[in-house]
């Protein structure tokens, strides 16, 4: 999987443009605009979605989800429905 194009990598490449999270880069002002350009490839991307199990999920298999979550218990004689576990929702 490329994010990148691979012609715009060998040019960061071919230009020995370095980039490095830790500490600002001294790179030269074609390697600059380059790194603009990627950055706006990737701007707004989650890399967390790069990884899930499940892509687009709609509103069917997310309240399949749910419902295997939920659970009943007798409360004073009362049945209750509850969630189990934890969403990040």
């Amino acid at each position: 999987m490329n994010l990148i194009p691979k012609s715009l990598f060998d040019q960061f490449e071919a230009n020995d443009c370095m980039w490095n999270v830790a500490k600002p880069a001294n790179n030269s002002a074609i390697c600059n605009t380059l790194d603009f350009n990627v950055t706006n490839l990737i701007d707004g991307l989650n890399p967390y979605d790069l990884f899930r199990r499940s892509y687009g999920m709609g509103i069917t298999q997310k309240k399949e989800i749910h419902r295997k979550l939920e659970a009943t218990s007798v409360v004073g004689g009362e049945t209750k429905t509850y969630r189990r576990g934890v969403s990040l929702e």
